[in-house]
């Protein structure tokens, strides 16, 4: 009969299960632990009616805005820190901080910032994560460095919240380093709200 079931919570007067009969027009029974209500317009059956279906559209309503923000809004942190190892070097200690993403086609978000290595070197760079497989890849240019090389690109893979990063550095010349970094603060920029 494409019955049609709310359910409430357990209270004084039990669960509501509402269906319709067969009819040319459904007529609708209430049916509660206290007794039957036919016919939607009778009260108190029908104030009860009403508030459980505004109640239960309220909150279907609600799910659905959040299920559409969370799909559409990506939060990615403002700041990450960590290490950067050439092979057979010591570590060095490295920040980079955001000041732009951009939502791009194919699933893409195009970062851009600054990067510090240790207290002498500063760069530019840009990145790419394809938000299907979490791939990275990231180019820089110098700003201020007494010794360092850009010759090459990071290639790895950020966690699924976009909190830690753990990439390889390809230098031209066939050198590699190790970067590992986390988000070391609890700002962030969500995509879509800029680079419109």
């Amino acid at each position: 009969e494409g019955a049609v079931v709310l359910k409430t919570r357990a209270g004084p007067e039990g669960a509501v299960v509402l269906k319709t009969r067969a009819g040319p027009e459904g007529a609708v029974v209430l049916k509660t632990r206290s007794g039957l209500c036919n016919g939607i317009n009778q009260n108190p059956c029908h104030t009860r009616l009403m508030k459980n279906l505004k109640l239960g559209s309220l909150l279907v309503l609600v799910s659905l805005v959040s299920g559409l923000v969370s799909a559409a809004a990506v939060r990615v942190p403002l700041e990450l820190s960590g290490t950067f190892r050439w092979e057979g070097k010591a570590a060095t200690g490295v920040k980079l901080q955001l000041s732009r993403v951009t939502r791009l086609a194919g699933n893409q978000l195009l970062l851009e910032g600054t990067g510090e290595y240790g207290k002498d070197c500063t760069v530019r760079f840009t990145g790419r994560i394809n938000r299907l497989t979490l791939a990275y890849t990231q180019v820089e240019t110098l700003l201020r460095c007494k010794e360092g090389s850009v010759n090459g690109q990071y290639r790895g893979t950020f966690s699924s919240d976009l909190k830690s990063l753990k990439a390889t550095w390809f230098e031209r010349t066939g050198e590699q380093g190790t970067l590992i970094l986390n988000a070391s603060s609890s700002g962030y920029i969500l995509v879509g709200e800029i680079g419109k």
